[in-house]
């Protein structure tokens, strides 16, 4: 098992534990998000269940490549999309140039382990916002909540 596959999988296993013992959240209802990740599936798979299991939120969608995304995007534009760790292909970061020019209430973020590298490259791409990786995941329900509610206010 290589390091990258060891970490997805601890990483998994830390998001599911917490999915058992954290209550509940009343939020999310008719809300979409669209999670992306090319490159941390047990992190990606692991917030998939805990949005869907946690809270009222009405579409959780998680793809891994560009043509899934866009297809999702087309189907249902997102209240926000969240990606999970670095992606390694660069056509993935082009999303938020195209829904930001077609819907400006679409929030962003990434939820990863924060180094320079991922700050260079949220900014490169126009993410403002990241969510540590090793932070409790109902604070970041509790950020994705607020940061949603402050960019449709907008």
């Amino acid at each position: 098992m290589r390091n990258d596959d060891s970490y997805e999988q601890t990483m998994r296993e830390e998001i599911n534990r917490q999915a058992e013992t954290d209550p509940s959240i009343d939020w999310g209802n008719n809300m979409r998000i669209l999670l992306i990740s090319d490159s941390a599936p047990g992190r990606a798979e692991a917030i998939k269940d805990y949005l869907t299991a946690k809270t009222q939120i009405s579409e959780v969608k998680l793809c891994s490549d560009f043509d899934s995304a866009n297809s999702s995007i087309s189907e249902s534009p997102p209240d926000a999309v969240v990606y999970i760790g670095m992606q390694t292909a660069p056509e993935l970061y082009q999303l938020v140039q195209m829904l930001k020019g077609s819907y400006a209430e679409t929030f962003f973020c990434m939820y990863a382990h924060l180094d320079p590298i991922v700050k260079d490259t949220c900014q490169k791409h126009g993410i403002k916002d990241i969510f540590p990786d090793k932070e409790p995941v109902a604070d970041f329900i509790r950020f994705l909540q607020t940061m949603i509610e402050r960019t449709k206010a907008k």
